[in-house]
């Protein structure tokens, strides 16, 4: 009896003290104006948003096994690089943002995502959604971090 009022009190302490400590990552959306978030975006002049770390082989022809890469630029462009087929392929296209409700929309070439800027501890992300025009079809989501590099 002893005994399991010991492991009693043991699981009610830890219980109040997970309930009582903050939370160890918190995602937040971070409200940001048009301008604020092309900052946010291209930096001074540019910054790495990754999906997917790459991974690289160390041979000839740079060989991929996964990734996918942006890179916005202030000038409004964008390079995309994704491994496809064990090859890394590159495109640019332009972006731009402009005001939605209640989101911002970012435009890469001709195709709108909904994006929200988030800090999730101390990472920093965006999430882009390619809304579905039709129900039947599910809504497309691309979750970014900020890199390093």
């Amino acid at each position: 009896m002893l005994r399991s009022l010991k492991i009693l009190a043991l699981v009610v302490s830890t219980c109040l003290a997970l309930a009582s400590s903050p939370a160890r990552s918190q995602t937040r959306v971070l409200d940001l104006e048009v301008d604020d978030a092309s900052r946010e975006l291209g930096g001074t002049s540019s910054r790495r948003w990754v999906v997917d770390g790459v991974s690289i082989y160390l041979s000839e022809g740079g060989r991929c096994t996964k990734g996918h890469v942006f890179r916005f630029s202030a000038k409004k462009m964008v390079k995309i690089d994704r491994c496809e087929d064990g090859s890394m392929i590159s495109e640019q296209r332009p972006w731009a943002l402009r005001s939605g409700d209640p989101d911002l929309i970012l435009r890469i070439g001709s195709v709108d995502y909904r994006a929200r800027f988030r800090q999730d501890g101390a990472k920093r992300q965006l999430l882009l959604r390619k809304a579905a025009r039709i129900k039947a079809v599910e809504n497309e989501d691309i979750l970014l971090t900020l890199s390093r590099d």
